[in-house]
């Protein structure tokens, strides 16, 4: 591959970052070469080309020219990458220098602000927002169809604990399956009294394999389908869309639930495409952000058919109006309170456009701009109090049947009652009229469940953590487009594979094997050296600057190589590997 020069009319003559020419180019190029370009399978990725997914028409009017020199100044931003070979992307991925100073200064705003005050309250709201909008466009999804939690194990565990399961069921995983995303199905299955199976699909040479051995693993009581987009111990990329249109002609219909954890990062991915009801992704990993800040894509009906098995304060709708039992207690609000509220709702349309017609970065704004952006002047509708950002972002609302409330005690009126300090809500029969003093009461002392997504998150996190991330995926944007950077990474992935195959050409079968015969459509390449100690192979290799991990289910070495990845590092490793199998 060759990147475009800033010139568009040497550009049309050169090889974009998804032409065929920049893979004869680089195939000819020689291994020892300065130049940063790794060599390409074209047959390969010919053969696999209905796997890849497909570049989109915005995508392609994104894409802007890349000079080749702009990899190392790109580089540089994660300070990570400094000093070694670095290829643990699928674990953990570096953090950007400025993804970090804007967390930092999240942080020290809000002590700014105050920790805990009206305008904190504000931009807290406003960051959730912005960070659902900007995942929503990553994963083409409508923001409402998307929450927010801190790892992806927690996402699949909304999904399967949610799930409506009746004893007998059937749940099947893969054999190469996060532990974690293991140890919860595990649980599952022995409170519901559910059959759990494993397909196997660490010996797939490809997605078509793969798809069939999942397929025969249906059963008739199947229910739900557990896969990784991308294995995370081989690196096959599954077909989606073959294997949710063979779910659909089962006799349970069994609901697929998606770990993005390999794919999202890597790949353009488009989740209302894909087949999956369910797909649960991350930051921290590919993406480049901070640890602790992933989510959920859920399809309507999937979104509304799951109940919460944990609630708190963000699961809860306390909008005016959205209260249980408010008609009940409104006798004894003094009038002017209920005044201010109605003029309140009738005064919230002709407010919504201006502050939510797009999502933007408040970090700019004063403490006095944010206040009066959501409160309006005495006289304008009263004070703003309950607003919900997240229904006023612009994007429809799933059709689907109402949500009944969740969590506590649950009754026609609403969901949870939460303890009020010096009330008894525990039984609806002994409940004591709010007092009538202030909005307070009236907004919180009895909050229905939300009817989206949201009533899925719990309480309260680190919100610093959005300002990283969106930093990080605005980064990645600086450099190319969700294709531009995945084909580069295919054409990483190529060259490093046909490197351990030259390896296996000179020391034999037996003392190298790729996991996969032919370059993986992913950023993951494994590979097994029979006679060696996979775990002291990794000791060695970091004693010389390259970072690599061991897998399970089957024990290999997993090297992951991103967009940034350069040659000079993966020279550096298959350096290693050849002098590992010399001694």
């Amino acid at each position: 591959m060759s990147y475009l020069t800033q010139d568009p009319s040497r550009a049309a003559n050169a090889p974009t970052a998804e032409s065929p020419e920049s893979a004869s180019t680089s195939a000819s190029t020689s291994r020892s070469s300065g130049a940063d370009e790794p060599r390409q399978d074209t047959s390969s990725n010919r053969a696999d080309a209905r796997l890849l997914p497909q570049t989109s028409m915005e995508d392609r009017a994104e894409a802007q020219p890349f000079p080749q020199s702009s990899i190392e100044g790109h580089r540089a931003r994660f300070p990570a990458l400094a000093n070694k070979a670095y290829f643990n992307y699928g674990a953990e991925g570096p953090l950007p220098s400025e993804s970090l100073e804007a967390m930092v200064e999240s942080y020290r705003r809000l002590q700014q602000w105050g920790p805990f005050s009206t305008e904190t309250h504000v931009w807290l709201q406003e960051e959730l927002q912005q960070t659902r909008a900007v995942l929503a466009g990553l994963l083409g999804a409508p923001a409402n169809s998307l929450l927010l939690t801190e790892n992806i194990s927690l996402a699949c565990n909304v999904v399967l604990w949610g799930f409506d399961w009746t004893p007998g069921d059937h749940l099947l995983l893969s054999d190469c399956e996060n532990p974690g995303i293991v140890a919860a199905a595990r649980e599952v299955a022995r409170r519901n009294r559910l059959e759990l199976s494993f397909c196997r699909l660490s010996a797939a040479r490809d997605s078509d394999e793969a798809v069939e051995e999942a397929v025969r693993a249906l059963r008739p009581r199947t229910r739900m389908v557990l896969l990784s987009h991308v294995l995370w111990n081989t690196g096959l990329l599954l077909n989606l869309n073959h294997l949710s249109r063979a779910l659909e002609g089962q006799p349970a219909r069994p609901r697929l639930l998606i770990d993005g954890a390999q794919s999202v990062g890597v790949m353009p991915v488009e989740v209302e495409e894909c087949g999956a009801d369910a797909y649960a992704f991350t930051g921290q990993k590919w993406l480049c952000g901070p640890s602790g800040l992933a989510g959920l894509y859920l399809v309507p009906d999937l979104a509304h058919r799951l109940r919460p098995t944990f609630t708190g304060w963000r699961s809860l709708d306390d909008r005016p109006g959205r209260l249980a039992g408010q008609d009940a207690i409104s006798e004894s609000v003094p009038e002017a309170t209920r005044e201010s509220h109605a003029g309140e709702r009738d005064s919230r349309s002709a407010r919504r456009e201006d502050r939510h017609s797009t999502p933007r970065d408040l970090s700019a704004l004063s403490v006095a701009e944010l206040h009066a952006r959501r409160f309006p002047e005495p006289g304008a509708g009263g004070r703003r109090a309950g607003a919900d950002p997240f229904r006023e972002a612009g994007s429809p609302q799933p059709e689907g049947r109402g949500i009944p409330p969740c969590g506590g005690n649950q009754d026609r009126e609403g969901g949870a009652n939460p303890t009020v300090p010096g009330r008894n809500l525990a039984s609806p029969a002994r409940e004591e009229s709010p007092p009538t003093k202030g909005a307070w009461p009236l907004r919180h002392a009895k909050s229905r469940a939300r009817d989206d997504v949201r009533r899925f998150e719990i309480g309260s996190s680190a919100y610093p953590l959005c300002a990283g991330l969106r930093r990080s995926l605005k980064i990645h944007r600086s450099w190319g487009t969700p294709s531009q950077r995945y084909q580069r990474i295919l054409k990483l992935a190529a060259y490093l594979h046909e490197g351990l195959q030259d390896i296996r050409r000179r020391h034999g079968a037996d003392r190298l094997q790729t996991l996969l015969p032919r370059p993986p459509q992913s950023g993951i390449v494994s590979f097994q050296l029979p006679d060696a100690v996979h775990t002291d192979l990794v000791f060695l290799l970091e004693s010389e600057g390259v970072m690599a991990k061991v897998m399970p289910g089957p024990e290999c070495l997993r090297v992951c190589v991103h967009y940034f990845t350069t040659r000079e590092e993966l020279n550096r490793l298959l350096a290693q590997l050849e002098a590992f199998l010399t001694l």
